[in-house]
């Protein structure tokens, strides 16, 4: 089993912040709850052994992955998908 993670620490203020500055959302009214069974406080995974076994490196970093996955999301849902 392997784990193909990014390797990238991000907090979600930071992911939060990296989408709103892709959709150009000025001043984000971020808003947080108190944690709930089941929620993950810390996400920190190593892609260690994908890229030393197999020899996997990755092509996208986590901004360019990232507005990618965003103007996808946006294509897909302006056609109405759900």
């Amino acid at each position: 089993m392997f784990n193909c993670a990014s390797g990238i620490k991000v907090t979600i203020q930071e992911l939060a912040e990296s989408v709103a500055r892709i959709l150009d959302i000025k001043n984000p009214q971020i808003q947080y709850r108190d944690w709930t069974l089941g929620d993950i406080k810390v996400f920190d995974i190593s892609n260690d052994k994908i890229r030393n076994r197999l020899g996997i490196s990755f092509l996208t970093d986590f901004d360019q992955g990232l507005v990618e996955t965003v103007n996808w999301a946006k294509d897909f849902f302006s056609k109405g998908n759900k």
